[in-house]
């Protein structure tokens, strides 16, 4: 798998950046209070205060005094969830009205193998709707964003973590090749990778997840765009605005 490296864009003078001083205190600004943006479209940048909290989960610095800030979100896109869940409603339903027929019309060890096999692929695809339902209602209609770029660094809202721009190396783009539509996996690849899969509050298979992604990724922390209002484009100008970061793309 080949890759290409271009280098990252200059950052823009803005503050809160990790380790050094937020309106004219001593200490580094390390985590912004983000508002949600729902008036605002999909991608815009807002310039506006907003107030620093105590840093969590490797953001580093305690300062509460006031930044200025240019926050990109990037949430889940309700129009791309929607045919997919509509899509896995029609199967659910196709195969519980196949079980349906085959108690009916079926008789003795045929019936139940029939009654077996669709009762196991109802339930996958179940599941499916489910989690389908649980994106949706969670992250996609609220519109609360599962990444935030912002002048401290790097939040990833989904597993409670944020990374200083001091302490991303490198971005990292994967297409992934067994989706229908085009889909590209963005790694935040950071410094040291296996001290972030330690300094992360995990459940036990989000953990054995984050040591897979280290391992063929080479960091824990990814996220795929194709349910996202924002391309990997997008996302890694966003990155650019704040801090030099190179940019590998695999093909």
């Amino acid at each position: 798998m080949a890759a290409r490296v271009s280098p990252g864009r200059p950052g823009s003078r803005l503050t809160p950046q990790s380790g050094v001083p937020c309106a004219g205190t001593r200490a580094g600004c390390a985590r912004i209070t983000i508002p949600r943006w729902a008036r605002w479209p999909p991608g815009t940048p807002v310039r506006r205060w907003t107030a620093c909290r105590f840093g969590r989960s490797g953001c580093p610095g305690q300062s509460a005094s006031r930044c200025w800030g240019r926050v990109t979100a990037v949430r889940y896109a309700p129009r791309a969830i929607w045919p997919q869940a509509a899509w896995l409603t029609a199967v659910f339903s196709m195969f519980g009205l196949l079980a349906v027929l085959s108690a009916i019309g079926l008789h003795g060890q045929l019936r139940q193998a029939a009654l077996v096999m669709f009762g196991v692929v109802d339930a996958f695809f179940l599941l499916a709707l489910g989690l389908s339902a649980w994106v949706l209602l969670r992250w996609a209609l609220p519109g609360r964003p599962i990444v935030t770029l912002d002048a401290a660094g790097l939040h990833l809202h989904a597993v409670s973590y944020c990374l200083p721009w001091a302490e991303l190396a490198e971005v990292r783009l994967f297409p992934i090749r067994y989706s229908r539509r085009r889909n590209v996996l963005v790694a935040f690849v950071p410094a040291q990778p296996e001290a972030v899969v330690d300094a992360m509050r995990l459940s036990r298979v989000r953990r054995r997840r984050a040591l897979r992604a280290l391992r063929i990724h080479g960091t824990p922390l990814t996220i795929d765009v194709l349910l996202l209002d924002h391309t990997e484009d997008q996302i890694t100008a966003a990155v650019g605005g704040f801090a030099a970061i190179p940019v590998r793309r695999y093909d």
